[in-house]
Formats: C-alpha cells, structure tokens, sequence
C-alpha cells in the first residue's frame, strides 16, 4: 500500500485498503510516507495471512509523531486544520512498535536481515476429528 509510484508492484493508492478485504497475502508492503490510515491500515493487514510478514515504511520513528500527518486532513473538522490535530495515536504506534518484540526495526541505509519465506502451508479445517490438530471444538458442540 503505497502513494509513491516506485515501491511495490502490485501497488494499490492507501485510500484502497478497504478493497483488500476478503484477500489474503504472504507478504506486505504498508508505506506510512503517504499518512497512517488506522482504518486502512486495519483492513490492509488484516489480509496477511497467519506467518505473513509485513514491512511497514515510516518516517523515523523517534521524528515521526512530529511529521505532518497527509490523513490528518481527512479526519479534521472546521476550524481546525490538520496541524492543530494532536498527534497522540501516532506517539502510541511508535511506542507499540518500539517495544513489541515482534518488530524488527531498521533504519535507512541497513541490510534487512534473512527473513524466511513464508511456505506453502495445506489450509486445514479449524475443526478437525476430535482429538486431532485443529480440533477447537467443545465436547457440547461435537454432540450438537
């Protein structure tokens, strides 16, 4: 998801991350450049497909709560202008980021380290037999 021509092909504008939904995909590229949409980028990651993996482009983050939000526009009301809006959500992201150790956080200029490519995997049933993988069922639904 991107609003810069050169990053990704297939490349979709941030505004149709709504559209992704009821897709799925191994691997995305969000570009935060262009704004960070919480609904959009909701629905966008919401396709990753469990082990997917996700490269999210941001400003610095120690810079970013201060860098003027593109989206802000699309959520101020009159008299305000998209400055005056706090930037409170983005100083949380970047917190949740920085201290998820999930994340793997580069800065421009580093070699992203070996990431696995995520493997075919058979789709298997959320419900099984009893007793197998997969099984989530309670004893009350398998004799429903």
């Amino acid at each position: 998801m991107s609003d810069r021509q050169h990053l990704a092909k297939p490349r979709r504008p941030l505004r149709a991350a709504e559209g992704l939904l009821g897709t799925e995909v191994d691997e995305l590229v969000y570009d935060a450049h262009g704004g960070l949409d919480p609904d959009g980028f909701g629905a966008a990651t919401g396709t990753l497909r469990g082990g997917g993996l996700l490269w999210l482009l941001t400003p610095p983050l120690s810079d970013w709560p201060r860098w003027p939000d593109p989206q802000a526009d699309r959520i101020r009301v009159h008299p305000y202008r998209a400055a005056d809006l706090s930037r409170h959500f983005i100083r949380r992201f970047v917190l949740a980021l920085a201290t998820n150790r999930g994340c793997w956080i580069l800065h421009e200029g580093q070699t992203p380290p070996q990431v696995p490519r995520v493997l075919e995997r058979p789709v298997r049933p959320a419900c099984g037999e009893p007793g197998e993988p997969g099984d989530i069922a309670t004893a009350a639904q398998r004799r429903a």
